[in-house]
């Protein structure tokens, strides 16, 4: 198929005969064509097509993936402090039941929190 382009550049040198009215029409079918695709393109990339709502999508996957990276941190933050550090911190105590009377517990950190949290986790 040819270019609006090019048909036009055809149809500047015909006379009004029928060869003419046959290229006027297939220059019309042409520029009708290409006018639906660039309105089917404007649909799609203009406000309130389907762009918009991929990019809506992506803002909300990013303010949900920054408040899941804050809580990361955060976590980390906390797994990594020392027992014994003075500030606030996370208290894991794995506890074990030595006798009737007595109860022992050993604090946990980094790897082996997390092995205690994904353990619960797979009880529950």
């Amino acid at each position: 198929m040819k270019t609006a382009i090019e048909l036009a550049e055809v149809a500047g040198s015909f006379l009004p005969d029928e060869k003419g009215y046959f290229l006027m029409q297939e220059m019309s079918a042409t520029l009708l064509q290409q006018a639906e695709q660039l309105s089917v393109w404007l649909a799609a990339n203009g406000p309130g097509g389907w762009i918009d709502d991929l990019r809506n999508k992506c803002e909300a996957l990013e303010i949900t993936n920054d408040a899941l990276k804050a809580d990361a941190e955060r976590y980390r933050w906390l797994r990594a402090l020392p027992i014994e550090a003075p500030q606030i911190g996370l208290d894991v105590v794995m506890w074990s039941k030595d006798d009737e009377s007595v109860n022992s517990g050993i604090g946990i950190r980094l790897a082996g929190l997390d092995a205690a949290i994904d353990a619960m986790k797979g009880e529950s």
